[in-house]
């Protein structure tokens, strides 16, 4: 999975992540082709993350985009 490098912080916190006392938290997000957030996991420890076993069964759950 593609990692972001966020060195100033901008992007965690527009997405709502960072924090002075903890730092950026760690999580996963699905974007849609229109760019809006469809899903999204923070975790409380960093050590964790979304399996892919997760994110398939979440993406199956999504509605069907309209085409």
């Amino acid at each position: 999975m593609p990692l972001l490098a966020d060195p100033d912080h901008a992007v965690a916190r527009l997405y709502g992540v960072g924090s002075r006392l903890t730092g950026t938290k760690r999580a996963t997000f699905l974007v849609d082709e229109a760019g809006t957030v469809v899903w999204k996991k923070v975790h409380a420890v960093g050590l964790t993350y979304v399996t892919v076993d997760e994110l398939q069964r979440v993406i199956a759950g999504l509605p069907a985009a309209a085409g």
